[in-house]
């Protein structure tokens, strides 16, 4: 459940949604985990500069692009995407500039992924980090405007569900696919330029990784323990293992005793941890009162904020689960009766009802047994009971002494 608090400070009114339980990205038959589209802003950006090699241009509100050798200049771009859970399914990841001098022939722009690690207020040309294998084209007209770069590739690589398969994340160089003897150049607006709205950025498209959770049973007995298992997978189902995952655990159970465990009889926990490296991790549940409960899975990592015009909402970021678990009355412990009015008159018939209990004072529902009957005084009538329905008997009774 999602809680709504609107704070008013001067003209500027702002709503911050509070997660009140477990938040979690419910799943949906058929649609599976929709669709999430967030845009993240730069950390560092910067343009090297072949024929000054030694300045650092971190600063600059210019990301230059010129593809003569000795005036050769190249652009390097990074961005934060801890906050995107590994084994997100990439649907899109585009790279945006905004051109504002365009070259005065069409030209294509080269991107390629940084290998080695790098900051914008130290990166110059004679200190530029070691980048791979280009990863996409751009081709370039004459016109100002935007630029959208297909980044998908690197993306995937950087949020991939494994430690085998995942890349660490350096960002991109951008230069001329053509750098040689002509004389070409463009520029687009880094993240200092005083314009926000022609800021890079860098717009994902992805299907969050979700949670599932399974049990071993689906009925426990009062005053028993049931195991279950937790398991980080992708949109497409497959074993998520790399990070630390920290999952919350909850019961809709009204009883006092109920608890999670990471062993049977051990101490109480509402969280665990699937360590990286591993996919799942297995913990029990007990109860000792009888019903019908909600048992649920879900993760407060990965969550983000999201700023809607003057409001903001705090969006879940990955999916929950959640299973029934129906808890049933314990073995056979005791008999108690209503309350009987008193006094009564002999041999005229009254009517007693007796309920049939647990340990745990569950009533025994599926108790349909019948008692026998006895008083001080050895006259009453019946003096067996009929059979109980639903852990109860009712009937008429006459004491004739």
């Amino acid at each position: 459940m999602l809680n709504k608090v609107r704070i008013v400070s001067g003209f500027l009114t702002v709503m911050i949604i509070i997660c009140s339980t477990i938040p979690y990205v419910t799943r949906v038959a058929g649609d599976g985990i929709a669709l999430l589209t967030r845009t993240f802003s730069p950390t560092d950006d910067a343009y090297v500069y072949e024929a000054t090699p030694n300045t650092n241009y971190g600063s600059s509100s210019n990301l230059i692009i010129f593809s003569k050798n000795g005036y050769r200049e190249r652009v390097f771009i990074m961005f934060d995407l801890t906050g995107i859970p590994p084994g997100s399914v990439i649907d899109s990841a585009t790279l945006k500039l905004y051109m504002y001098w365009p070259p005065t022939a069409p030209r294509t722009l080269q991107c390629l992924r940084v290998t080695a690690s790098w900051t914008e207020s130290t990166v110059k040309w004679s200190a530029m980090p070691a980048s791979g294998l280009p990863v996409s084209y751009k081709p370039v007209g004459t016109s100002a405007g935007w630029l959208e770069i297909n980044v998908k590739e690197s993306v995937e690589k950087f949020t991939a569900k494994d430690s085998a398969t995942s890349i660490r994340n350096y960002g991109w160089m951008l230069c001329d696919g053509s750098e040689g003897t002509d004389e070409y150049g463009f520029a687009m607006y880094s993240k200092d330029y005083t314009d926000s709205s022609k800021h890079p950025l860098l717009e994902v498209k992805y299907y969050p990784p979700h949670l599932e959770l399974s049990l071993t049973s689906t009925t426990l007995k009062a005053g028993n323990w049931v195991k279950m298992t937790v398991s980080r997978k992708t949109y497409n189902g497959e074993a998520i293992t790399r990070g630390d995952l920290k999952v919350q655990l909850s019961s809709n159970s009204t009883s006092a005793n109920k608890k999670f465990s990471l062993t049977q009889g051990g101490a109480a926990i509402t969280e665990l941890t699937i360590p990286n490296g591993y996919d799942h991790m297995d913990f029990y549940y007990y109860d000792d009162k009888a019903g019908t409960y909600n048992i649920q899975v879900g993760t407060l990592d990965y969550l983000y904020v999201n700023r809607v015009g003057d409001f903001f909402i705090i969006v879940p970021n990955y999916g929950g689960d959640s299973k029934q678990l129906t808890v049933t009355p314990g073995l056979l412990d005791h008999f108690e009766f209503d309350t009987i009015s008193s006094p009564k008159q002999v041999a005229t018939p009254f009517s007693i009802t007796i309920t049939a209990y647990d340990a745990y004072n569950n009533i025994k529902t599926d108790y349909t047994g019948t008692n026998s009957l006895t008083d001080t005084t050895g006259t009453i009538n019946p003096t067996i009971t009929g059979a109980f329905v639903n852990g109860k008997w009712t009937g008429m009774v006459t004491i004739n002494r």
